[in-house]
């Protein structure tokens, strides 16, 4: 799988999808989400996959939206981000459920390299 704004890699059953936008501090746009989206449905369909781990390139893991980007987005184009945006965090919500039971939440990791 090829992808513009993301490194999706799988090893030994753990998924590592890292944000690869960081001369922009990876910025997320909607080429990202799509990325992201698209990982999220190959790690959910891989029954050899336990533990997923997002994470970026370079000095930031992001700054949040691209705002250069939104100077030329239309209402209708903003929108269709936002969608986007909420579609990922469906995925990233539905890979959880089928993994952990109801009890153990979320698993949150922290970076301190």
């Amino acid at each position: 799988m090829n992808f513009e704004c993301i490194i999706y890699e799988k090893h030994q059953g753990i998924a590592t999808i890292k944000l690869n936008r960081p001369k922009v501090l990876n910025a997320m746009n909607k080429q990202l989400w799509l990325d992201i989206q698209s990982a999220l449905e190959d790690a959910r369909n891989d029954p050899e996959i336990k533990v997923l781990v997002i994470t970026g390139k370079g000095r930031a893991f992001s700054t949040g939206a691209d705002l250069k980007e939104s100077k030329t987005r239309t209402i209708e184009a903003y929108r269709d981000y936002l969608e986007e945006l909420q579609e990922a965090s469906r995925k990233i919500i539905a890979l959880r459920s089928r993994r952990l039971p109801p009890s153990m939440g979320m698993p949150w990791v922290r970076d301190t390299s």
